[in-house]
């Protein structure tokens, strides 16, 4: 019996934990891309800055000018930096969703996804 409090116990502190995760993460909507940028000085990540920047609840990791970051070698980034670069060139709006966490050593937001309006 023990055993079964103990595990409902840290099935509750997971679970607490992932809500608290996910309720931290940064949703910005509608938004449009101000700024984006990619290459080495950015370790190779696509980093993009969003209207309502200064304003958003973003986590405590956060602290730098860019909104997000994601990597733009895999198909999910290039997919995705695809739509940044469309959005930004026509000034479309769209909304976009952080991690809730920063890329070890980075000051901004990893982007979980991103959906044209």
């Amino acid at each position: 019996m023990k055993q079964l409090k103990n595990m409902a116990t840290g099935i509750i502190l997971t679970a607490t934990a992932a809500l608290s995760i996910s309720a931290s993460a940064t949703q910005y909507h509608p938004a449009k891309i101000t700024h984006i940028a990619s290459g080495g000085a950015y370790n190779g990540d696509v980093v993009i800055r969003l209207d309502g920047h200064d304003n958003a609840n973003k986590p405590g990791c956060a602290s730098g000018f860019w909104s997000l970051r994601f990597d733009g070698t895999t198909d999910e980034g290039k997919q995705a930096y695809a739509m940044a670069l469309l959005a930004w060139s026509t000034n479309a709006s769209l909304t976009v969703q952080g991690e809730g966490s920063c890329k070890s050593g980075t000051t901004t937001e990893q982007l979980r996804w991103i959906r044209g309006r």
